[in-house]
Formats: structure tokens, sequence, C-alpha cells
């Protein structure tokens, strides 16, 4: 819900819960070392999780500038890590400075919790789910760019740079590599 504090300042706050069900049944080829075989593998799965999230953000003009300041929390109950808000807190501030009526330059940075595919988290092997051990996804990004408003055309124009750092992102264990290159 929003929130005018003076003149100046608005506060938006929130929670949320949402209630996921997870039903999953694969098959797939395996391909056999050193041969030209595969074997047929399949596994089938299904998981109830509670997810929930709480968050705060403010905002104020000073000037040609919009400061931008929050945090958000997220969590679920797929396993005590995860489950703990305080792991998964996500700080962001971002800053839009009008350097013309149509000419703005826009920047940010901050911290961003993704939670884990539900086909990862919920991967079986060998009848066991190897992943309960699993974490959020963290990212941690930077970006800024200018962005310029046509008059009377409803058409803008932007250009933006970016780094992304992500961690604790799931890996394959057969292929060694993250699962966002496969």
């Amino acid at each position: 819900f929003p929130v005018t504090i003076g003149e100046n300042w608005k506060l938006l706050c929130g929670v949320g819960m949402e209630y996921a069900l997870y039903d999953n049944h694969s098959f797939f080829q395996v391909p056999v070392p050193s041969s030209d075989t595969s074997i047929l593998a399949e596994y089938s799965n299904d998981f109830k999780m509670l997810k929930y999230y709480s968050f705060l953000q403010g905002s104020t003009q000073i000037g040609k500038a919009v400061l931008s300041a929050g945090v958000r929390a997220d969590g679920n109950d797929f396993n005590e890590h995860m489950g703990n808000l305080v792991n998964q807190v996500s700080p962001r501030i971002a800053l839009r400075y009008n350097i013309t009526r149509q000419l703005t330059f826009n920047a940010g940075t901050g911290i961003y919790y993704q939670q884990p595919s539900y086909i990862a988290l919920g991967f079986v092997e060998n009848n066991l789910k190897v992943n309960r051990a699993m974490k959020f996804i963290r990212n941690r990004q930077v970006s800024g760019g200018l962005q310029y408003a046509f008059d009377q055309r409803n058409a803008v124009v932007s250009a933006e740079g970016f780094y992304k750092y992500y961690d604790q992102y799931p890996i394959s264990v057969s292929k060694g590599v993250s699962l966002a290159n496969l």
C-alpha cells in the first residue's frame, strides 16, 4: 500500500504469499560415455511449496532528480536456508536525473534473489531429491543509461549498459557448467 510522507516522500510496502504445486514426469535420453548409444531415463516427482515475500520502497524528488531506494526479502518452505527471509534480503537504489525535459539519465544498483527453477528444485536421481540444499540465485548488478523522449509521439529511445554478477547458480554435476548455459 502507498503512503505519502510530507510533500516529497512516497513509501510503498507490502507482503505476499503464494502456494505452488509442482508435478513432473520426465523421459530423456542419456548418452553412454565412449559409445554411440544412449539409455532412456525417467523420473517422476511432485512437491508443494509455500512462497512468501515482503518489501519496502521509498522515493523522493530533489530538484531535477528522483531518488528511489528499497529492500525486498523472499523465502519459501523448500528448505531451512530458503525459509529464512534474512538469507534473501535484496537492497536496491536508483537515481533518475532530468538533464532536459526530454533527456534523462538513469542509474541503479542492487542485489536481487531468484528462486531456482522447479525442475532444479525437484530433480530426482535414484529416487532421491538430490537438490534439497539449494539456495536462491543471487544477482548483484549495476546499470546506467540515457533516455530520450520524443515530444507528442509516444516514442522513447534509450541506451543502457549493465553489469551482472551471479552467485549460487545451480551447476550441472554431470556437465560441470551452469544450468543457465544448457
